[in-house]
């Protein structure tokens, strides 16, 4: 082994799923190793030959070990500076959706608790507003959105103080129906 060879899994793995996704398919054969060193070629001038990435691809035995400098060849085709850059991306995007869980993780501590009652057609407008703001952080943004909906939309809690009664709905738009689909879907009783 060189020093220089790249031989770590992680590295490889996601170096691997970024050439198959700028590809446009998974690379499965030696046929698309010939495809693939032409597309890098087209793409970056730069050769980088099939037998490496039958290698790389373990379509031919090896321990799918490259170097540094065809890492970084790669790693400007799909897209980065080098691999370091690719690397430090993923971790950006990992970081971010595992911030974005947790903070739907919190927002959905918020549908947990027990409401105190009120008076039969009175809102509780404390508890509104505090779903109003709630809400107008998760439409900002969509991730967070797509994380949220689904782990309160079992809520019943939530059933009765967002789907049901929240009085502003409508000003959200038609990006609630996603949300409304998934409440039908748990809520089985008459009021659905």
């Amino acid at each position: 082994m060189h020093s220089n060879d790249i031989s770590f899994p992680e590295e490889l793995s996601l170096l691997r799923s970024q050439i198959q996704l700028q590809f446009g398919k998974r690379i499965m054969n030696a046929s698309d190793c010939n495809a693939l060193s032409s597309a890098v070629f087209e793409s970056t001038g730069h050769l980088v030959s099939s037998q490496t990435f039958r290698r790389l691809f373990r379509i031919i035995s090896g321990e799918g070990r490259i170097s540094r400098s065809t890492a970084d060849i790669l790693s400007i085709y799909c897209g980065y500076l080098n691999l370091e850059k690719l690397v430090a991306q993923q971790v950006l995007v990992e970081t971010k959706e595992s911030d974005r869980t947790q903070e739907a993780n919190i927002y959905k501590l918020f549908f947990d608790v027990e409401v105190p009652k009120i008076e039969k057609g009175e809102l509780n407008i404390v508890y509104f507003n505090a779903i109003k703001g709630i809400l107008k952080r998760v439409f900002e943004d969509k991730e967070l959105y797509d994380t949220l909906i689904p782990l309160i939309s079992e809520n019943p809690t939530a059933h009765s103080y967002l789907f049901e009664q929240f009085p502003y709905i409508s000003g959200f738009g038609n990006g609630f129906d996603s949300g409304y689909k998934l409440y039908l879907k748990y809520k089985t009783d008459a009021e659905a």
